[in-house]
């Protein structure tokens, strides 16, 4: 039975065309420049272990991609050249399914997270669809690994939360005969993109524009952790990540000193980061790029989509700063971000005008951040009962547009966890690991001694 075959909840919008949002423009404009690129495909990951209804997980992808007609939407460009997104039917298979039966048990492991690694680093193409595809690797009857990968175009990581937790809630109610009980959507995600360029315009965008002008006026590139350093076996877009825990009494104490200074654990974070790379480097003035979400309006929440805006963060300090004084100066400096966000696009868009804005956005692209509220893992562990075992399966990330990238990602046990994405190509990973163990131990000083200058707080791992 194909996709195609399968009822689905009723499809909605189909033929349906509207311009992207900003966010997503971002992502078609890089899609045009690099076709082959796969650092924009989003990866989750699941190892199930139990008797699994392959039939209800089927019937549950075609249903998700029914009711969030971002799944089913591909990208092209109108006749006037600006790109547009048409909504489409469900795509000919929802669900690929790869049996190792055949395979060596004592092979099928590792031949397992060699098909996931190929199936994650093949690229998507936005313009014949699908840009959601999810595959089911058979170990044994009774163990699966299921991997989900997603164009950015269409989803964030709040997106696949709310991916995660319909296909559970729509997986149960097949595997039990029953109709599943999902809450209506109120609008879908082209009517988010329509509203984002109806209010794009006007005196708001201008004096937004003239803000980041001036901010980012003389901006250097970032930080060279390990100047010099060239691997010409490395692509130019391939990254490697390291995984850590951060020390969760030092943490609790990090949070409260956030509290204490009427301010966020993104804050104390970022500040720590800022920190962490100024000690390693000696650089006293950086950019870096986060993400913030655009989901502030109801009508839009349950949605699967691209809901994020990028912000730059310009970030000084010195030694002689205390990192409470530091924490002050980030403070001040996200607020205002905030405050004078613009669609991240227009920024670009304005940098290639002609107009001298005294800095080159590429260097956007070197030092990312990021504070996600909490991590997949955690998300299925309190999501719907499949009644099977679920655990998550970590891909590793392939690529990276973002030459240093700091996610941090906590658990709803309170656990905390950095993912340090770099590229070989310009850092050895034993440079990132040492920053990586620099990144923890700075988080244990600061959180003990917030007031001793950042230049007498130890930063080695």
């Amino acid at each position: 039975m194909t996709g195609r075959d399968l009822p689905g909840q009723g499809l909605t919008g189909q033929g349906a065309t509207a311009p992207l949002s900003f966010a997503q423009e971002g992502c078609w404009h890089l899609s045009r420049l690099l076709p082959d690129d796969t650092s924009y495909n989003i990866r989750a990951g699941l190892r199930l272990r139990g008797e699994l209804d392959v039939e209800a997980l089927r019937r549950a992808l075609a249903d998700r991609i029914a009711r969030q007609e971002i799944l089913r939407t591909t990208y092209h460009e109108s006749d006037g050249g600006a790109p547009v997104q048409v909504v489409g039917g469900l795509p000919a298979t929802v669900l690929l399914e790869l049996d190792l039966g055949d395979v060596p048990p004592d092979c099928r492991e590792s031949e397992a997270m060699r098909l996931v690694l190929a199936e994650v680093d093949r690229p998507i193409d936005l313009t014949a669809g699908p840009v959601h595809r999810t595959v089911l690797v058979r170990l044994s009857p009774s163990e699966h690994l299921l991997v989900q990968v997603s164009h950015h175009i269409a989803v964030d990581w709040l997106s696949s939360i709310v991916a995660d937790w319909e296909l559970g809630t729509l997986y149960a109610a097949h595997a039990a005969g029953r109709t599943a009980e999902l809450p209506p959507l109120r609008a879908q995600y082209r009517h988010y993109a329509e509203r984002e360029r109806a209010h794009a315009g006007g005196p708001a965008m201008r004096r937004g524009l003239g803000y980041w002008r001036t901010k980012l006026a003389g901006a250097p590139g970032g930080p060279r952790v390990c100047p010099g350093y060239r691997d010409p076996a490395a692509a130019v877009l391939e990254a490697a990540m390291v995984k850590f825990p951060l020390p969760t009494d030092a943490m609790r104490r990090l949070i409260a000193l956030a509290r204490a200074e009427r301010t966020t654990p993104f804050v104390v974070t970022l500040a720590t980061w800022a920190a962490t790379l100024f000690r390693h480097t000696g650089q006293d003035d950086m950019v870096l790029v986060s993400d913030v979400s655009t989901r502030a309006n109801s009508q839009f929440e349950g949605l699967i989509g691209m809901f994020v805006n990028a912000i730059a963060l310009r970030v000084q300090t010195d030694g002689g700063l205390s990192f409470r004084q530091l924490v002050a100066r980030v403070r001040r400096t996200v607020m205002e971000s905030v405050m004078h966000a613009v669609p991240f696009q227009r920024i670009v868009e304005e940098s290639h005008s002609g107009r001298d804005w005294g800095w080159d956005w590429k260097h956007l692209n070197h030092l990312g951040f990021v504070v996600h509220p909490y991590g997949t893992e955690s998300s299925r562990r309190a999501g719907p009962d499949w009644g099977l075992e679920l655990r998550w399966l970590s891909v590793p990330v392939a690529r990276s547009h973002v030459e240093l990238n700091m996610h941090l990602v906590t658990t709803l046990g309170g656990d905390w966890w950095g993912h340090l994405t770099y590229r070989p190509r310009t850092m050895p990973a034993a440079a990132a690991a040492r920053l990586a163990g620099g990144y923890a131990t700075l988080v244990a000083e600061a959180s003990q001694e917030p007031d001793a200058p950042l230049a007498r707080l130890a930063c080695e791992a």
